[in-house]
């Protein structure tokens, strides 16, 4: 798996969280929705759309109802009379659990999507995502830890096994991708400020280690590498082709070539 492919797995995993996200955001409407429902309780204790349970002291502590758009929702309150606990399947039939804080600020939201993927997400008082783990429904797994409402580290587990993180910076750039390709080979990719990859680490198959360094159109042009007893360099134009190449062996014997536009060799030793 190149470079490219766990690029696009990433992106892929940041679309699911956003999905989560939104998810989250539902049960905000939707639990604002079972609150306002609450407060407008006429005093009977039971109704044809709404089971309201209250404490000896006569305070609401739960209720059990179904909303003009077909969300059934349970809400637990404290004795304060605040919603802090809702369970909730809308009309879709997605159920959702949500904890709220003492001032009815959901804070951690379990949600399913049409999909069948199942998300937790996190939030700070002020209502944005912190963090949020996904699972879709062919086995995937991931973590996100947001900043500001961006995922800045995932955290990936594919359905095929194969382990991905990510750092981005705080313009949602992907900085640093690591991850395992095909037959578990390592590779770790380096972006500039416009995510574009400039420098890659990979170990081959073969256990061979090779770091590439390329150029603003994605272009290898310097190329280090170990294979068998030989360690060398190599330096290509935008084009691709080679023009100087130094290869050290294991018993000190080197070899240069350098080579010009036209392709002929203006130096070479031995």
């Amino acid at each position: 798996m190149n470079e490219q492919a766990l690029i696009e797995r990433l992106e892929s995993l940041e679309r699911a969280h956003r999905r989560t996200k939104k998810l989250a955001l539902v049960l905000v409407c939707g639990f604002a929705a079972v609150l306002l429902q609450g407060q407008g309780a006429g005093p009977k204790p039971l109704e044809t759309d709404r089971l309201s349970i209250k404490d000896k002291d006569g305070h609401l502590r739960a209720e059990l109802s179904v909303n003009k758009t077909g969300m059934g929702s349970l809400v637990i309150y404290d004795k304060e009379g605040k919603g802090r606990a809702f369970l909730g399947v809308d009309e879709k039939g997605l159920p959702t659990l949500g904890l709220c804080d003492r001032n009815e600020k959901p804070r951690l939201a379990l949600s399913m999507s049409s999909d069948d993927a199942c998300g937790v997400t996190i939030q700070n008082a002020a209502g944005k995502a912190r963090a949020s783990l996904l699972t879709d429904v062919n086995g995937a797994a991931s973590i996100a830890i947001f900043d500001e409402g961006s995922p800045r580290f995932t955290l990936a587990l594919g359905k095929n096994g194969l382990p991905l993180l990510s750092l981005a910076d705080s313009d949602k750039r992907q900085r640093l991708i690591l991850g395992l390709g095909d037959k578990g080979v390592p590779l770790l990719t380096m972006s500039d400020e416009k995510a574009r990859p400039r420098a890659v680490c990979v170990v081959g198959p073969d256990g061979s280690p090779a770091f590439i360094l390329e150029d603003d159109a994605g272009r290898s042009r310097v190329i280090f590498a170990v294979s068998g007893d030989t360690a060398g360099v190599n330096v290509s134009d935008a084009q691709g082709k080679p023009h100087l190449n130094v290869e050290v062996k294991n018993d000190g014997a080197t070899t240069y070539q350098v080579i010009d536009r036209e392709g002929q060799k203006v130096f070479s030793t031995p």
